[in-house]
């Protein structure tokens, strides 16, 4: 132990350098980290929302609501399917899995809606 110390001591110099560099180094990884200050922890969701003005509830959840919940179901990654039925609004929730591509859901939908609609 009598010798690190010796060394330490005796070669100042040296010892400020190298911590000057391992400092630097540090610095710079802290700069390149690839992190967010918050980060994005909603999952992959596709809304789909049904404007009916003048019907009510049951109409639109007959019309609108529980034919795209049809359409929806069975797609590749989908988990949950949530919906709200208010006068005039139809709002449709799709939640798919961690790891699914939001584009490719989206076009799933798109696909499935223009089904309905034909």
């Amino acid at each position: 132990m009598g010798g690190l110390l010796d060394f330490v001591t005796r070669r100042r110099l040296v010892i400020a350098v190298v911590t000057a560099l391992i400092a630097a180094v540090g610095l710079w990884s802290f700069a390149s980290l690839q992190i967010d200050a918050i980060p994005d922890i909603t999952g992959v969701q596709v809304q789909v929302n049904t404007m009916v003005p003048a019907l009510a509830p049951e109409e639109i959840e007959r019309l609108a609501t529980l034919p795209i919940e049809r359409a929806m179901a069975g797609q590749p990654g989908l988990d949950e399917t949530r919906s709200l039925t208010k006068t005039g609004l139809s709002q449709v929730t799709l939640l798919y899995k961690d790891g699914t591509d939001q584009m490719r859901a989206r076009q799933l939908v798109t696909e499935r809606l223009n089904a309905v609609r034909d």
